[in-house]
């Protein structure tokens, strides 16, 4: 996000203020960009322009006159914040904030611009804490913001948001810790996030995530319904490689992520996790429509130096490139998840290590479409048994380029693991309950109860967290021209 300096018409260049772009972030010919406040470009009710006098244009909607139309121009930069005396432990303690609802928060940009920086991390938050413990949020709405909604940063503790509505949102949904690790009084650790509805974010930043977690530990992310963002749904631990990481005992359970990516960003996914997380638990969530630019687009994605983490009784279907990719890491364990329908490949791996990378065991693969592993899997240092495979569409079975048979031949991976139908009650409308569990009783899966992923309560709140059809709509019409019309 840059401001534009100069336009010189004869060469039809455009100069921009900031720095140079990132290597491995190129503007090149293909690159997608969007300008915003153009005055030629407001041709769609509901758009608007101000120009150098500071004079707001708006083309109405149908029945919107001046004389009833409401205009908010917000101007504060944060609703709260909370910021204690750590160096003399006076910490911000014991308050709760419960039936709020805070809506419409500026975030101005500098004249330098925003860099596309992974996460958003650059970017502060409409509710701040530091220093903080025993805060809670309860039954509250934050709507409408530049940036991200909250951000405990730096020495919270034992805080807590719960059956809170997150929505509209210019950045992420809640941030917690660090993008540093801090030691003592300073780490952030013990926080709850439960029932909560984080919806439609990243709309100034793309790059922004529904939950990300930095150099904290100790936190419970359960029960939260998470869609509508253009990066990331979760993202767990802040080293990328094995130095050392405050990311430890992390756990990520029952969440409802879906709808995420819009073929606007790459290198992402549902839950991404970096760095030493042992003790960390990515377990019983329900993954769907995960949809990448270019490459990515998985459910599942432990990048750089991820190690230590379950992934366990996750459902993922419908994602672009795999609904599970470990670019690479160490003794993780992937088990008793059900991957299903991904458009490309169905699981990858990247890096080839001196160590054991991962176990895949007890996991259902099922796909009309696709290879079934893609990356250097006869390479990589992995254990591989008792899973199902099993397509749909025809009989083909693409192992890193080989047939079944020739694939346990060769490598000794999935000596147990079956080419069967899983019995799934109506998989191709993604109904992956078992009408007949014979199968899968025969490489030793144990079904889970999918329907407890994502909001809990009376039945107004899960209503809410249903996205609008015209949505889900949108998103089907975008990843299908994305994949050319298939």
């Amino acid at each position: 996000m840059r401001y534009v300096d100069t336009i010189d018409k004869e060469s039809m260049r455009i100069i921009s203020l900031g720095k140079g772009m990132k290597p491995w972030n190129p503007l090149k010919k293909g690159t997608r960009i969007v300008f915003e406040n153009y005055a030629g470009a407001l041709d769609t009710t509901g758009e608007w322009f101000v120009n150098e006098d500071n004079i707001l244009y708006y083309f109405p909607r149908e029945g919107e006159t001046p004389k009833n139309a409401e205009i908010v121009i917000p101007i504060t930069n944060n609703f709260i914040i909370l910021r204690g005396d750590t160096a003399n432990n006076r910490f911000v303690e014991n308050i709760r904030f419960e039936g709020l609802r805070f809506s419409f928060c500026n975030y101005s940009v500098s004249e330098e611009g925003f860099e596309p920086n992974q996460a958003a991390t650059s970017v502060g938050a409409s509710v701040e804490l530091e220093g903080a413990r025993n805060i809670s949020f309860t039954n509250c709405e934050i709507t409408h913001t530049g940036q991200h909604a909250v951000w405990f940063g730096a020495a919270c503790s034992h805080c807590s948001i719960e059956h809170c509505y997150l929505n509209d949102l210019g950045g992420g949904g809640i941030y917690l810790g660090s993008t540093k690790p801090l030691l003592g009084k300073g780490h952030t650790s013990h926080i709850i996030l439960d029932n909560n509805i984080i919806q439609t974010g990243g709309r100034e930043f793309p790059p922004a995530v529904g939950i990300w977690t930095g150099h904290s530990s100790d936190i419970v992310i359960t029960h939260n319904d998470i869609a509508d963002f253009y990066y990331t749904g979760v993202s767990v631990g802040w080293i990328w490689g094995y130095k050392p990481s405050m990311g430890k005992r992390n756990t990520v359970s029952f969440n409802h992520i879906h709808h995420i990516g819009w073929d606007l960003l790459s290198d992402m996914a549902a839950v991404y996790t970096l760095g030493k997380s042992e003790g960390t638990k990515v377990t019983d969530n329900v993954i769907h429509h995960i949809h990448a630019y270019s490459y990515g687009g998985w459910g599942l994605y432990p990048d750089e130096g991820t190690s230590g983490i379950l992934m366990e009784n996750n459902l993922v279907y419908s994602t672009k490139t795999g609904g599970f990719h470990q670019h690479y890491g160490e003794n993780n364990i992937v088990r008793n998840n059900i991957f299903g329908f991904a458009k490309l490949y169905q699981v990858q791996c990247t890096r080839v290590e001196d160590h054991l990378s991962f176990t895949f065991k007890n996991n259902i693969i099922i796909f009309d479409t696709g290879v079934v592993l893609k990356g250097p899997w006869t390479k990589i240092d992995i254990v591989m048994d008792s899973n199902i495979y099993w397509n749909t569409a025809n009989d083909k079975y693409d192992f890193s380029g080989m047939a079944f048979p020739e694939w346990q031949k060769t490598t000794g991976h999935d000596k147990h693991s079956l080419i069967a139908g899983p019995m799934f009650k109506n998989p191709e409308k993604f109904n992956f309950r078992f009408q007949n569990k014979s199968t899968a009783d025969k490489i030793g899966f144990q079904p889970f109860d999918s329907s407890k992923a994502g909001v809990y309560g009376d039945e107004s709140w899960k209503q809410k967290a249903k996205l609008p059809l015209n949505v889900l709509r949108e998103f089907d019409d975008v990843v299908r021209r994305n994949m050319g019309g298939r």
